[in-house]
């Protein structure tokens, strides 16, 4: 399929403006409507790894990602909330994907283990990051000014996972 193209471009570390241009318009074109959930996270993954941020291909993989969110496994829906996260920087129509796809993770929780819960925490909180600095015009400064909020429901549902387990049945990689 052409979305191997750019999945493909991705893992060589390609990034070819014309080519990506006429496989984007191609995919736009034919639309994702029968993409399997996988390949929509990979295309999502790839577009966001070679940071090429099209309005459109990011709209349609966001529409088709949100319609299927309830398919997604717990690691899928984290690749594509890692891909959004990304995106909201870039992209302010990334934020109602990104809005979506936390809610419907925030119901799932419990399903994940500890690494996809830190995982989860850390798109979420790129996210918000990204969000703000896009809201307000700020220039982005890194993760050192990020605090926990406790007004934030995704933060305190997270919180409430970390209490819920032991702090020994975290890796230091989980931790960090």
């Amino acid at each position: 399929a052409i979305s191997m193209v750019i999945y493909g471009m991705m893992r060589l570390g390609i990034r070819d403006d014309r080519l990506m241009k006429i496989v984007s318009e191609h995919m736009i074109r034919i639309g994702f409507d029968h993409t399997e959930p996988v390949s929509l996270c990979c295309l999502a993954y790839a577009y966001a790894k070679l940071e090429y941020w099209n309005d459109n291909i990011f709209a349609g993989l966001g529409r088709a990602l949100v319609d299927g969110v309830k398919d997604l496994s717990p690691g899928q829906l984290i690749m594509a909330s890692l891909c959004f996260s990304a995106s909201s920087g870039n992209l302010k129509e990334s934020h109602f994907v990104m809005d979506e796809l936390l809610r419907n993770a925030e119901r799932r929780l419990g399903d994940f283990d500890n690494r996809a819960l830190s995982t989860i925490a850390f798109a979420a909180g790129k996210y918000y990051l990204l969000k703000e600095d896009v809201e307000t015009y700020k220039i982005n400064t890194g993760m050192m000014g990020m605090t926990f909020d406790a007004q934030n429901p995704f933060a305190k549902e997270i919180w409430q996972q970390v209490k819920n387990r032991t702090m020994e049945s975290f890796t230091m990689t989980e931790i960090n």
